[in-house]
C-alpha cells in the first residue's frame, strides 16, 4: 500500500481551477492545467489523481471537471479549497491510525513501524513520519498524549467506594435527587462499583435501576402489578400521553440490553450466554442515568432534553 501524499498547495490551486472550468460547463485536459499551474507534470498527476480517488473531480475522456458534491457548496475560494483538503486528509484512515499511537504515547519511529506493518506500506518509517509531520503542520493540530475523554466516564471510571458512588449520583442527578428512591439510587451505586471487573452484574444493577424506577418513582400511580419487566412497563406506559413515547421506547430498548446480563442466562435462540464488556456496561450505566434524568426533567417541567 502507497501514502497518496498529494503536493498541498498545488492541489488546492488545482481544485479552484476545476472549479472555474466547470462553472462554464467546461472541463479542462492535462495540458491546460499544465499551462495554468506551471508545475512539472509528475506534480499535477499526483494531484489528479489524489483529487479523483477522492471524488473531488472526476475524468470524462481527457477532460477534468470538479465532482457535483464538490461544486454545489465551493465558492471558488483558497481557503475553501484547502478546507476541502483538509477534510480528507484528517480523515485518512493511515494518518489516524498513526496519530493514534502518537496519543498513546508511542513514537514517531514505532509509530510509522507500527502501521507499515499493518497496512504493508512500501514507503519506509523515516517517509512515513515525514509526511505525516507534514499533514500535521498544514492542519495545524496537535497531538495530544492523553485521548480526550468525557468527563462523565472518567469520573465513573475512577470511582471506587460507595461514598464516591453516592457523590457521582448527586452530581449526576441535581436537585432531583431526592425525587429517586433508595432502592433506585442502591442499584445504581452498585452498577457503578461493578463496572470494572463485574460487567455483566453491572447490566442487571442498573437493569433493576430502571425498572424500579419506573413502578416507583415516575409512574407509581399506575397499576403496573399485572407487567413483567421494563417492555411491558413501557408499553402500558405508552397508553398515557404523560410518558413521552420517545422515552418509552428507550427504556424497552434498554430492557433488552438488560437481559443479555446474567438474570436470564442462556439466549434461548443462540443456546450461549452474551459477554459484556466494559464499554458496554459503561455506556449502559450512563444511558440509565441520563434516561431517569429525561423523565424527571420532563415530569416536573415538561422540558424535553435528553
Amino acid at each position: 500500500m502507497k501514502i497518496l501524499n498529494p503536493p498541498i498547495k498545488l492541489t488546492c490551486q488545482i481544485i479552484i481551477f476545476l472549479f472555474e472550468c466547470t462553472k462554464r460547463k467546461k472541463g479542462c485536459n492535462q495540458e491546460e492545467i499544465l499551462d495554468y499551474i506551471g508545475k512539472t507534470e509528475t506534480y499535477i498527476l499526483l494531484a489528479l489523481k489524489f483529487l479523483i480517488v477522492n471524488d473531488i473531480a472526476i475524468k470524462k475522456e481527457n477532460d477534468y471537471f470538479l465532482s457535483d458534491r464538490i461544486l454545489t457548496d465551493f465558492d471558488g475560494n483558497s481557503d475553501s479549497a484547502k478546507k476541502i483538503v483538509k477534510n480528507i486528509l484528517v480523515n485518512n484512515k493511515l494518518f489516524v491510525e498513526y496519530t493514534y499511537f502518537l496519543s498513546k504515547g508511542q513514537k514517531p519511529e514505532l509509530s510509522a513501524k507500527t502501521i507499515r506493518s499493518i497496512y504493508q506500506i512500501s514507503s519506509n518509517e523515516s517517509t512515513i513520519i515525514k509526511i505525516f509531520s507534514d499533514w500535521i503542520k498544514f492542519l495545524n493540530i496537535k497531538i495530544n498524549i492523553k485521548l480526550n475523554r468525557n468527563k462523565v466516564i472518567e469520573s465513573l471510571e475512577s470511582t471506587s467506594n460507595v461514598l464516591q458512588a453516592n457523590n457521582f449520583l448527586r452530581e449526576e442527578f441535581g436537585d432531583y435527587y431526592n425525587q429517586i428512591s433508595p432502592d433506585v439510587l442502591k442499584d445504581l451505586r452498585e452498577a457503578i462499583l461493578n463496572l470494572k471487573s463485574r460487567n455483566e452484574e453491572s447490566i442487571n444493577d442498573s437493569g433493576r435501576a430502571i425498572e424500579d424506577f419506573l413502578r416507583i418513582d415516575l409512574a407509581s400511580h399506575i397499576n403496573l402489578r399485572k407487567c413483567s419487566g421494563i417492555v411491558q412497563i413501557t408499553d402500558e406506559l405508552n397508553k398515557y400521553p404523560e410518558f413521552p413515547t420517545k422515552l418509552n421506547n428507550i427504556a424497552s430498548s434498554l430492557g433488552n440490553v438488560r437481559s443479555m446480563g446474567k438474570a436470564h442466562g442462556v439466549d434461548s435462540k443462540l443456546e450461549q450466554r452474551w459477554k459484556i464488556t466494559e464499554t458496554a456496561a459503561i455506556s449502559y450505566t450512563t444511558m440509565i442515568i441520563c434516561l431517569i434524568k429525561s423523565y424527571l426533567e420532563y415530569k416536573n417541567i415538561k422540558k424535553t432534553i435528553f
